[in-house]
């Protein structure tokens, strides 16, 4: 889980009314199934896994944006390429830039993003396939 530390997020608020707020993992905490988040105003919060929304992986982005593009708005559309194109560039400011990009636009954070539980779940199938491919 350690290598979550220091990722940039959107995490949901506390309440509905709460809009996304862009922050950084400090620490997970598997057992619970939260995550301690830090934001920009030097205040933090400690969040269940769904609530938080970390980037989808760039390659796979693109393919779904690829096979979403019909049935998308434009401006989703537009929003979601953007994000693919910043995910190429190094640096956290990019990666600040495409979730100020998404979180205004609810069509294309839904394809752009997956939870932190998501995303914790399939590292840990893909970990334990390869442990199980190594036993054999």
């Amino acid at each position: 889980m350690q290598h979550y530390s220091g990722m940039l997020v959107l995490a949901h608020g506390r309440t509905a009314e709460d809009k996304l707020r862009i922050g950084m993992i400090s620490s997970i905490d598997a057992a619970q199934g939260r995550a301690k988040i830090a934001f920009g105003d030097f205040s933090s919060a400690n969040l269940p896994a769904p609530d938080i929304l970390v980037l989808k992986d760039k390659n796979q982005l693109y393919r779904d944006l690829l096979t979403s593009a019909s049935v998308m708005e434009t401006a989703d559309f537009k929003a979601v390429f953007k994000v693919s194109m910043l995910q190429d560039r190094p640096g956290s400011a990019a990666l600040m830039e495409a979730l100020e990009l998404l979180k205004d636009r609810p069509g294309a954070l839904q394809l752009a993003t997956v939870s932190l539980q998501e995303k914790i779940n399939s590292s840990l199938e893909l970990h334990n396939g390869a442990e199980r491919g190594k036993s054999r």
